[in-house]
């Protein structure tokens, strides 16, 4: 009788076991499709607002504002890219120092955004750390205005060229996929910007005379009508 009331007691505890487990599972499983439907929802909405941007330079803020809003980051800046001279240009930040304010120009492979604009890939503080002793120790994590970095991204558009850099550091909001969520953000706010300069030429040529580029008499109207 004690046999098999061990027998069954170690059954009943494997049952017990299991069912905690699946539980757990279910819930974890409920947990991920939660996350899943946000992320999926934020990411509809991050489209929306970048393809509403009224040119290049408010798609920067927009992006910024989106980024804060889905990783909550003690520091988030978005920088554009002047392929030229191969330097980066801070448009706007958040949580930065007063040394790092817009206008702070990093040439490319200087520090941590500067060679995510110069290897054009997301990288983050893995990606980072597995790098040569001898690189990581040119690209500190924190640069000598305090911008600190530990996930960075590079906006190309739609031709392959790069328009910018986002970068994030302290990510509060974590769950598991940040550099996924980042690179995916990263690539609609390259196709944000392939649009509005698209749309904003088009704009353009629609309101010139191709002939003499002055401007369309819809143009004056409308112009006429908003000064009255």
């Amino acid at each position: 009788m004690l046999f098999l009331f061990l027998v069954l007691a170690l059954g009943l505890g494997l049952v017990a076991g299991w069912i905690g487990r699946g539980l757990r599972i279910t819930r974890a499983s409920a947990r991920r499709r939660e996350h899943d439907e946000e992320d999926l929802a934020r990411l509809l909405d991050a489209v929306r607002r970048l393809f509403a941007a009224s040119s290049r330079r408010a798609v920067g803020p927009v992006a910024l504002q989106i980024m804060d809003e889905v990783f909550r980051p003690e520091q988030s800046a978005f920088f554009h890219a002047r392929p030229a001279d191969r330097r980066l240009l801070l448009a706007v930040g958040h949580g930065l120092p007063s040394e790092a304010g817009p206008g702070l120009e990093i040439a490319y492979g200087e520090g941590r955004p500067g060679y995510v604009a110069e290897q054009a890939r997301v990288m983050a503080e893995a990606d980072f750390s597995a790098l040569s002793d001898e690189r990581r120790a040119r690209l500190p994590q924190t640069g000598p205005t305090g911008l600190r970095v530990d996930l960075a991204a590079p906006i190309i558009d739609e031709t392959g060229d790069l328009t910018g850099v986002l970068t994030l550091a302290g990510v509060r909001e974590r769950r598991g996929r940040e550099k996924a969520l980042l690179a995916l953000l990263s690539g609609i706010t390259g196709l944000a910007v392939t649009y509005v300069t698209r749309l904003r030429a088009t704009q353009q040529i629609a309101d010139q005379d191709a002939l003499t580029g002055t401007y369309t008499k819809r143009v004056v109207q409308l112009r006429l009508a908003d000064e009255v």
